[in-house]
């Protein structure tokens, strides 16, 4: 059964709910637009496959039979996200969905909002709390059974919550307040709102109505990878050392933390303290080239390479009694479609890259989308290519934005970075056990699930991708065939 999300127009200026339509579109989920004139003919819903949206306005505007329809697809298990469509202070009921009212005030100053730890928010932003000026309204005199998700400060010291949810049969009731606008321009992605504090706020009602509605737990944690490259090599005599002490330290900084080390498959003879030093710890082994370490983004010959190189890697996994894993991570991270034909005929499951430089790649996904899905988007038709990022680029916002969005956070580091220079070496930076201690530390914060990079690229392609951007009407015919 696919995933649906029914939007509702708004009964007074005919445009459809945009925050709900961004976020389904992302999930994968069917964007069916109704006006709410129409007889609206909602499917029966199995548990976390279906939402509907509106605004407070269009809710008030419906029709006693359509209210009926839509209580009964909530009670199934649908999620139902009102956002918006308030006009000034007022009391207000969500009747027939749930017998109960609430007085609504208006916007007023804020100085910081607070994340609850309540679900259907995601667990990895419960407590989360962000401090500055807000112009925030906020709901009094909510039952207590209500499930207050985000509430804000007022410059009086009130406390009053802005987002709630309400149980309705199997499914939810979530309430947003705010008006229905991201902080910003609508076109900026989904992931860089998600990692502003200053405009997180926007985003929290889709965001757990969406997750809810696509079957995503709030307890659900994305997977945390670091991958170290360009080792094991050749005649390194001298690491076996450091690897352990550096290893201890991950440990230390995030239990069992998973570690995969890129090999380039003409690395034949590493030392093999080295490689036993390895196995002691919760670490794996992915392509490093099809067989040398070099840009395979040029002029190369990717048949014979790779025919060479699994030749071997089977020498190797028989040498050291080691396992690679069908992933790719290419050396420079420079490769091309050619190279990315050839992975897929030889049975790799993914590459792993940097993210493209912006404005440098193509894609038929809206700008919305852009870095916020886990899969380059301009290889999505291609080859699974998983995003990963150095330990500078990435801030604890942006982290927190991913495990929000229940992307997986790939790290890499490379020697000279951590203290394992290859000796001799030309002059570099001497780096320190401690380069990945920030991304290790909010790892652990959120306990983040430790995974191969196999792990994650398995779970990855399995999940739905966006679509060709469109939006279906509403009709009797496209309702039944969903039941």
């Amino acid at each position: 059964m696919s995933r649906s999300c029914w939007l509702v127009r708004d009964s007074s200026d005919s445009k459809l709910p945009t925050m709900a339509t961004q976020y389904a579109y992302l999930f994968g989920f069917d964007c069916i637009r109704c006006d709410p004139d129409e007889q609206l003919e909602f499917a029966g819903p199995k548990p976390g496959k279906a939402m509907l949206a509106l605004s407070y306005r269009t809710l008030r505007y419906l029709g006693p039979d359509q209210l009926v329809r839509l209580r009964e697809t909530a009670k199934a298990g649908a999620v139902v996200y009102i956002r918006g469509g308030f006009d000034g202070t007022q009391q207000c009921t969500l009747s027939p969905l749930i017998d109960a009212t609430f007085l609504y005030v208006k916007d007023r100053r804020a100085t910081a909002y607070r994340i609850e730890a309540r679900w259907p928010m995601p667990e990895v932003l419960h407590g989360e709390n962000s401090g500055g000026e807000f112009l925030l309204p906020s709901a009094r005199g909510i039952p207590d059974q209500w499930q207050v998700l985000a509430s804000a400060q007022f410059e009086s010291g009130e406390c009053a919550p802005f987002l709630f949810a309400i149980r309705c049969g199997a499914g939810y009731v979530i309430c947003d307040l705010l008006a229905d606008a991201p902080a910003g321009s609508p076109d900026t992605p989904i992931l860089y709102r998600l990692a502003n504090p200053a405009k997180r706020y926007r985003e929290l009602g889709p965001l757990a109505s969406i997750r809810i509605a696509a079957g995503v737990s709030p307890s659900a944690r994305p997977a945390f990878n670091l991958t170290m490259d360009d080792r094991p090599a050749n005649f390194d005599l001298l690491n076996s050392g450091n690897l352990r002490r550096w290893l201890e330290h991950v440990e230390s900084r995030f239990h069992r933390a998973h570690v995969d080390f890129a090999w380039t498959p003409d690395q034949l003879y590493p030392a093999r303290s080295f490689v036993e030093m390895l196995k002691r710890f919760n670490t794996g082994i992915v392509w490093h080239g099809f067989k040398r370490h070099v840009n395979h983004s040029g002029p190369l010959k990717f048949e014979n390479d790779l025919r060479q190189g699994a030749l071997m890697v089977g020498r190797i996994s028989r040498r050291f009694d080691v396992n690679f894993q069908p992933i790719m991570v290419f050396p420079f991270e420079a490769f091309g479609l050619e190279a990315l034909s050839f992975l897929k005929q030889a049975g790799f499951v993914a590459t792993v890259a940097g993210p493209l430089p912006p404005g440098n790649s193509w894609s038929n996904y809206p700008s919305f989308v852009h870095r916020s899905v886990p899969l380059e988007e301009e290889f999505a038709n291609v080859f699974p290519v998983l995003r990963r990022y150095s330990c500078e680029s990435l801030s604890r916002d942006l982290m927190l934005s991913h495990a929000a969005l229940n992307l997986p956070i790939i790290v890499v580091v490379h020697p000279d970075e951590i203290g394992m220079r290859r000796w001799p070496y030309p002059p570099l930076r001497k780096g320190t056990r401690t380069h990945s201690d920030s991304v290790l530390s909010f790892a652990a914060a959120k306990r983040l699930r430790a995974a191969s990079l196999e792990e994650i690229a398995q779970e990855i392609v399995s999940r739905p991708r966006p679509k060709a951007f469109e939006l279906r009407e509403s009709c009797r015919t496209d309702a039944k065939h969903l039941h």
